[in-house]
């Protein structure tokens, strides 16, 4: 059930969303999504001119909401970020809570993971889609950690090395814990479990001690 304080231009957005994750891209219509929200196609044509713009807006929608979180997470990592110090001085326990806070948020945040599963059917479909799927679940999270992992190499925090190449082995196993409990949510304290020793074994190969 949408809220009532909703725009009725958002729950477009939240429609088509939900419709194009369940069914694709292809099989849904304007009408389809309108029907859903209440309102007649011409309503929709109001705000969107095509499905096409739609999806131009569930995406930006996704991104913002991404990046929100992000921030709220203080994923600062320049080298003048604020969050700089606190990164240095990240226990074990807190570096495992954190993780286990993104996983938690990508896979029992409704539009977060609507959008990943729109993302993994259209993305071979679908340029918009593809960039997409890429940009938030490739090549951001090695990003982010490959920035975090140099700021401990220069504090003496981690083993000399390839701080990118490093990256992308560790956030590679949160990735397909988070596939996994898209598909079994009955798994994710076994999940969750596992995200831990993961970090602990990851540390015990590259971090100081």
């Amino acid at each position: 059930m949408i809220s009532n304080e909703v725009s009725t231009k958002e729950k477009f957005v939240i429609e088509a969303l939900r419709l194009f994750s369940e069914k694709g891209y292809e099989a849904v219509s304007v009408a389809e999504i309108a029907s859903a929200v209440g309102c007649s196609a011409p309503a929709l044509y109001k705000h969107y001119k095509s499905k096409k713009q739609l999806l131009e807006a569930v995406i930006e929608a996704s991104n913002k909401g991404f990046e929100s979180q992000m921030e709220a997470m203080h994923f600062d990592f320049d080298s003048n970020g604020k969050d700089r110090e606190a990164f240095i001085d990240m226990t074990e326990e807190d570096e495992i809570k954190r993780l286990q806070d993104i996983v938690s948020y990508a896979i029992h945040n409704w539009f977060s993971q609507a959008f990943r599963k729109l993302c993994t059917v259209e993305q071979f479909h679908m340029k918009e889609l593809s960039e997409a799927y890429d940009l938030r679940y490739v090549d951001f999270p090695i990003n982010q950690y490959e920035k975090i992992f140099e700021l401990w190499i220069e504090s003496g925090k981690m083993k000399p090395g390839n701080a990118r190449a490093m990256a992308a082995l560790y956030v590679g196993y949160p990735m397909l814990v988070i596939g996994i409990c898209d598909r079994d949510p009955q798994k994710e304290e076994e999940c969750m479990k596992k995200i831990e020793e993961h970090i602990r074994e990851f540390n015990k190969q590259f971090r100081n001690s």
